[in-house]
């Protein structure tokens, strides 16, 4: 998309293609990681894609973003129609599609070099944390 018609959306529509987009980076990161078994896959998928993980992943980015992709971050998180998370604070959920819009706008921009550092440092994995206590 151009960045013009990308500038239109809404930080709702921007999050519903980031979470696609973060979704498929994890996917691709454990399989990578030669996990296999879709039970162990999507177990580890949904410790990782979920409202509390993606607020620590923004966390982790936080002062790596452009003032550019803050008010983007900016434009998800204050978006004013978010359903209420059955499993998460609001907080949290706010946090996490704010996170989802960034990434939303960075792939239909195409800025895919961008997008991947910045998902490189966000996402840490279940076992990752794991490691490191």
């Amino acid at each position: 998309m151009d960045m013009e018609n990308v500038n239109m959306l809404d930080g709702i529509t921007l999050a519903y293609v980031g979470d696609c987009v973060m979704e498929l980076y994890v996917r691709k990161l454990l399989v990578s990681a030669g996990i296999s078994g879709s039970r162990d896959l999507n177990n580890i998928a949904q410790k990782t894609v979920n409202a509390a993980a993606q607020a620590d992943a923004y966390h982790r980015i936080e002062n790596m973003l452009t003032d550019e992709e803050s008010d983007i971050f900016k434009r998800g998180r204050n978006c004013g129609h978010l359903n209420l998370p059955k499993h998460a604070k609001m907080s949290d959920y706010r946090i996490a599609t704010g996170l989802e819009a960034l990434f939303g706008y960075l792939s239909l921009t195409g800025n895919e070099e961008r997008l991947a550092e910045l998902l490189r440092a966000a996402v840490v994995l279940p076992m990752q944390n794991e490691q490191k206590e």
